[in-house]
């Protein structure tokens, strides 16, 4: 495949648009733990995050840590805005429970970029 700016800005849009769905989908965290710990959300969530975090490594290279940062947490807002237009249930949209969420998926995927760039 030909290596154009062209594909590279695909890739880089779809990277992003698998961002924001996966945000939507994965949210809220409590899902995870209430009323006892599920395993297969958890272990969803800390394969995707991770994968993309691993991927962004792959794609961006070294030194992008805050650019991740900022990426991550915009299009996580974005797929939770996204399931905030077209959810049934609005009662999961607390304060706390979308600060908690993005918090979390922004501080872990950005970890998961940085310990792959330093693993290799």
């Amino acid at each position: 495949m030909k290596n154009d700016k062209a594909t590279q800005i695909f890739f880089l849009a779809m990277l992003w648009c698998v961002t924001a769905i996966l945000s939507g989908y994965q949210f809220p965290l409590s899902r995870m733990f209430e009323p006892d710990i599920k395993i297969l959300p958890l272990l969803c969530f800390l394969l995707f995050f991770g994968a993309l975090g691993m991927l962004m490594s792959k794609i961006y290279g070294h030194g992008y840590s805050l650019r991740i940062l900022i990426m991550v947490f915009i299009f996580s807002s974005l797929g939770l805005l996204g399931r905030y237009l077209f959810s049934a249930d609005l009662s999961i949209f607390t304060t706390q429970s979308v600060a908690e969420y993005l918090i979390t998926v922004t501080l872990y995927t950005t970890i998961a970029y940085n310990w792959t760039r330093k693993m290799g």
